[in-house]
């Protein structure tokens, strides 16, 4: 009898703590995971680009407005913030401009990665614009206008090292001069190293 209940309470103990391994922890649940870009996020990286500037989308034709050729040079820092610098060629059209035009300006861009390799962002920076953009000088080094740029854009990641960029930009002078086309609306590709 002895060595019967002895098995008994043997055989609970043992199936008590078989039964216990199936129950729940009582640890905090993982936190989900941020969502982020398929790839890596920081880094150097350089592009090219291209668009149109105009005064106002209403008024917009293909036909009379200049167009952009731009360069873009920057470090994304982490996968919130980066800083770049851009250059921008812009054409002279008649009647919206007289003469061509070259931009220089240093961004902060705040980022925020929302997935599937789409990345939307602000930014706003400074520099300086010569002839189209300038103070109306002959002399090259006389003519350069301070000048602040400010805008969004979004970035898609077609593979580790290249992305797709669209992005929309407003220029004007710290002076208040008013241009007659200061939004510039452009797409490229970078390449991040």
């Amino acid at each position: 009898m002895k060595k019967t209940l002895a098995s008994l309470l043997a055989s609970v103990a043992l199936l008590g703590t078989a039964l216990a391994a199936d129950l729940p922890s009582k640890t905090a649940p993982a936190v989900p995971a941020a969502a982020t870009s398929a790839f890596g996020l920081s880094g150097f990286y350089v592009g090219g680009n291209v668009g149109t500037n105009y005064a106002k989308f209403a008024d917009y034709t293909w036909n009379t407005s200049p167009y952009t050729i731009g360069a873009v040079g920057g470090y994304e820092w982490n996968r919130y913030f980066r800083t770049e610098a851009t250059f921008d060629y812009t054409s002279k059209e008649k009647p919206t401009t007289t003469k061509a035009g070259q931009l220089v300006f240093a961004n902060a861009v705040v980022q925020y990665p929302v997935g599937f390799g789409v990345t939307p962002y602000a930014f706003a920076g400074t520099g300086f614009g010569w002839n189209a953009w300038g103070k109306g000088q002959k002399d090259f080094t006389d003519d350069a206008k301070a000048l602040y740029n400010v805008g969004a854009g979004a970035r898609y990641e077609l593979s580790k090292n290249f992305e797709l960029d669209g992005r929309y930009r407003y220029i004007q002078s710290y002076e208040g001069v008013k241009y007659k086309n200061n939004n510039i609306f452009s797409v490229g590709a970078n390449y991040k190293f």
